[in-house]
């Protein structure tokens, strides 16, 4: 029993580190199911047990949609988890571009504002900074490195063209690893 639920990787909140469901009741549901046999699949054993007011749910619907792990805010703003090649590189292109058409299209209707305008624009340029090192770190994750060697990627030249093979060319780490579930098979 007890390695079954040893084997539940979670971030310190109780969370699953790429999708951030709540763990709680996972684990709660597998230290209170009977055993099943091994004729009878998992679900055969959770349809077994019995309702109370305080047990889990019968079945436990974790996120299996590829949007679960893929949403917008996650792939730009955060540094949990893993992404394949193909969202960094569309995110990496796509993202930007978007920002800076809403900064030429926000600087059409400010002319006569270039105060508010260079706020804005600073703003901007602070997201597009901020969106680079989220998924570096991110398709880092993919190898199973540690984000911190997106440091690297601040030396001119030499540093930039490491980050872009490494994040941009190379396959990450097939299977689960310590920062989450393998993303092409999210992706199927």
């Amino acid at each position: 029993m007890g390695s079954r639920v040893s084997n539940i990787i979670a971030s310190v909140d109780g969370k699953c580190p790429s999708c951030r469901t709540d763990l709680k009741l996972v684990v709660h549901a597998l230290q209170n199911a009977p055993e099943w046999k091994s004729d009878e699949t998992p679900a055969t054993k959770f349809q077994n047990v019995t309702e109370s007011p305080y047990a889990p749910p019968k079945t436990i619907e974790l996120p299996t949609e590829p949007s679960d792990h893929f949403d917008v805010f996650h792939v730009l703003f955060s540094f949990r988890g893993r992404i394949p090649r193909s969202i960094y590189w569309l995110a990496s292109i796509l993202a930007p571009l978007v920002l800076i058409v809403l900064l030429v299209f926000v600087e059409a209707l400010l002319i006569k504002d270039s105060q508010l305008l260079g706020w804005i624009a600073l703003l901007v340029y602070l997201a597009i900074i901020w969106m680079s090192f989220a998924l570096g770190v991110k398709r880092l994750h993919d190898k199973d490195w540690t984000g911190w060697l997106i440091v690297f990627g601040l030396i001119p030249g030499l540093g930039q063209l490491l980050l872009v093979v490494t994040a941009g060319l190379m396959r990450g780490t097939e299977g689960q690893n310590r920062y989450g579930p393998d993303p092409l098979e999210l992706l199927k």
